[in-house]
């Protein structure tokens, strides 16, 4: 969703269409498609927790290849087992959209992942609009994910994603 609302630059969907939670797998990226305005400035990619769980938070921006900008991706930024509710991640540096377009949301987790909201659709074929993954690059993924046993956010894309639905929700302040 292209907004400004709230603070909120992006979100990955609707939360009027929240249905429930979804429990990412550890070590494995998710990223979501975000189109994004030249000259929006952001500083924390979020997720939101239903049920807390201790773990840490990589999370960065990719254009369709390669990272632009990033949380700590040495040591992650540690979340306690109590938390709930928006859990913002701040980036390194504030980072300034240069051209207006699409880019993608990553979220790594590590540790015990906790349960985050997401959206009612659950089917890949329709959040992705039928799309087939392409190798090396987020291009042609709305949802997807990439990796297994990962502990820091790679610097490029580097294998063929797998399209998901039911995703857990991102969004940028």
């Amino acid at each position: 969703l292209p907004y400004n609302w709230n603070s909120i630059k992006y979100a990955s969907f609707d939360s009027g269409v929240i249905a429930g939670t979804f429990t990412p797998t550890a070590g494995v990226t998710y990223y979501y498609a975000a189109y994004l305005t030249a000259g929006t400035v952001i500083t924390n990619v979020g997720y939101y927790i239903t049920t807390g769980a201790a773990h840490t938070a990589f999370c960065g921006i990719y254009n369709t290849t390669t990272l632009l900008a990033n949380s700590n991706n040495s040591t992650g930024t540690s979340v306690g087992s109590g938390v709930t509710g928006l859990n913002l991640v701040p980036l390194t540096s504030t980072y300034t959209v240069p051209s207006t377009g699409v880019y993608w949301v990553a979220i790594l987790l590590t540790g015990t992942a906790p349960a985050i909201m997401r959206s009612t659709q659950t089917t890949a074929a329709y959040t992705n609009y039928g799309a087939t993954a392409t190798a090396n690059s987020l291009a042609t993924s709305r949802f997807a994910t990439l990796g297994t046993g990962l502990t820091a956010l790679p610097a490029s894309i580097s294998g063929t994603p797998t399209n998901q639905g039911g995703m857990g929700m991102a969004v940028l302040t």
